[in-house]
């Protein structure tokens, strides 16, 4: 039976023209060498991707996502050599080969063939992988040294900026837009604001920026401190490469690991006066006083105290994330901060409404009877608990084998998630085989409802509660959706289905015990409410519900 190959072509830039053509006939080869024993899936190209761990490759992406999903279900990976695949040390291994590994496929280079199922043969590519990360490196540290020798010397071509064009390696004036770079600085100097300077720019010369656009508070404030305007030769404004960079040291510095193949600015960068390489466009006073007013009028930012709204870092989104307040006009309206503005839900609550919905919960939290209710339904064992019980076993059973699995893939946090799930399922397990002291049941109530009379006797309803109240008693709120449409069916859109409430049971001990004890094995440190929200008028529940 013919095998199913599968090839993947990669060249680190796009001056090597020729490498995806050598590769590709290398391939050929291979296969005209074994026409009977395999067949030829497709090709995946990648062009101009380094093969180090902190890049990202797209194609090589699809093709393990492809695989992991079963759309492709090829016998071998076939690559021209096995760095192609990538130069990474074992740390990273994880990512590029752990799929290969559980989907039973073989790498397959010009020169061997890769078993990873084989403990010899993973050994013999984690051998060959790591003596090819140390010549990548070695590499990468020996070119660094020579671009900075480049810049020692002054002989490495510079970028132009705003009113210089390349000559050879020289820059020299673009005399139009020099003037304009001029008069730039001076009415800068003059007005001492770059939103002035912006303003003058798009509106009264009507200029186009080097983007050909309007010109921004940014690209003007870049300019301004841009040192090839003075004649001055710069390089290493930014910390680039994947490996290595310099500064104004000139001697090659490893990055952080976090950093790699990231390009990020630098305070400490070569810079040297030479008119005789960078034409000035302004004098030396000029750039110097320009300078020391961007300085003076650079505020440091400043976080704004007293400023967060009553439910922030209370309330909660379905996805987990803690929604942020924010105030348009005279309401006050949250978003879920995972994401962009509108969160994973896309939707925002007013605090208005908010308010309305908790005042109910509020009026119970201060009722004997009520509480002693939640309190019985929160601990009592029933069928339906223990089906939770073992729904939530099952969950954790799953997290667990995916973590045995795929311990280097999984999200963050994931770890921290288990660690809870486990902790719900032991207080659930005790309180299935635990019986409720009522007494002590209906002491806790009495002086719950007490305590909370006294903190909230001032408040009539939410909407007087405290920023303070809410943070010290509550211990979150999150909020429940639903999809609703209009009688006719076409407009849809998310309404609150429910919120769910935890409270602080409001009695607090030092010894590591918070709450009541009211059963033998464990504490009650908070109270679990839930307000329903009824359905928007002449609105219905979507059936199916995505939510």
């Amino acid at each position: 039976m013919r095998k199913k190959v599968i090839a993947y072509f990669r060249m680190s830039d796009d001056e090597q023209v020729n490498s995806i053509e050598r590769q590709r006939q290398t391939y050929k080869t291979w296969l005209k060498n074994n026409p009977a024993d395999y067949e030829c899936l497709g090709e995946y190209i990648e062009r101009g991707k380094s093969g180090d761990a902190c890049v990202t490759r797209p194609i090589q992406a699809e093709l393990l996502t492809k695989i992991s999903d079963k759309e492709i279900k090829p016998d071998l990976l076939w690559v021209s050599e096995s760095s192609r695949w990538g130069r990474f040390d074992t740390n990273y291994k994880y990512k590029f080969v752990l799929p290969l590994k559980k989907a039973g496929i073989k790498l397959q280079s010009n020169q061997q063939e890769i078993d990873f199922s084989k403990p010899e043969s993973d050994l013999l590519y984690d051998v060959s992988q790591s003596m090819s990360y140390i010549e990548n490196y070695q590499r990468a540290e020996r070119v660094t040294s020579g671009i900075a020798v480049l810049v020692e010397k002054k002989e490495l071509p510079l970028h132009t900026c705003y009113g210089l064009i390349k000559d050879g390696k020289k820059l020299k004036l673009d005399n139009d837009k020099a003037e304009i770079v001029r008069k730039m600085f001076a009415r800068y100097l003059e007005r001492g604001s770059i939103n002035n300077v912006v303003y003058w720019l798009n509106h009264e010369v009507k200029i186009p920026s080097p983007t050909g656009k309007k010109w921004s508070l940014a690209t003007v404030r870049d300019l301004l401190r841009n040192p090839k305007v003075s004649g001055h030769y710069v390089y290493g404004r930014r910390r680039t490469g994947k490996i290595f960079h310099y500064d104004n040291s000139l001697l090659p510095k490893q990055r952080h690991e976090d950093e790699k193949g990231t390009s990020l600015p630098q305070k400490q960068y070569f810079i040297e006066y030479a008119p005789e390489i960078v034409e000035p466009i302004i004098d030396l006073e000029t750039w110097g006083k320009t300078q020391l007013l961007l300085i003076e009028k650079t505020q440091p930012t400043q976080r704004l105290k007293g400023k967060k709204h009553k439910y922030t870092g209370v309330l909660r989104c379905r996805c987990g994330s803690v929604m942020r307040g924010r105030k348009r006009g005279p309401l006050v309206e949250y978003t879920c901060t995972h994401g962009n503005a509108g969160g994973c839900t896309s939707i925002v609550h007013y605090e208005v409404n908010l308010n309305n919905f908790i005042s109910e919960t509020l009026k119970q939290m201060t009722d004997e009877d009520a509480v002693y209710n939640v309190l019985y339904a929160q601990n009592k064992s029933t069928d339906d608990n223990e089906q939770e019980l073992s729904e939530l076993r099952e969950k954790y059973a799953r997290g667990q084998q995916r973590l045995y699995d795929l311990e280097g893939m999984l999200p963050d946090g994931f770890t921290d998630k288990l660690r809870e799930l486990k902790k719900e399922i032991d207080i659930k397990e005790r309180r299935s085989k635990t019986v409720l002291d009522l007494t002590k049941l209906r002491l806790a109530a009495a002086e719950t409802a007490r305590h909370y009379k006294e903190v909230f006797k001032d408040a009539t309803d939410a909407s007087e509660l405290s920023r303070e109240q809410i943070q010290e008693h509550f211990k979150s709120i999150t909020v429940e959706l639903t999809r609703v449409q209009s009688q006719t069916g076409k407009r849809k859109y998310s309404s609150i289905n429910r919120l769910l409430i935890h409270t602080y049971m409001g009695k607090e001990n030092t010894d590591g015990d918070n709450g009541y004890n009211v059963s033998p094995l464990d504490a009650i440190s908070y109270l679990e409410w839930t307000v329903n929200v009824p359905l928007p008028l002449k609105f219905a529940r979507c059936i199916p519900d995505p939510f």
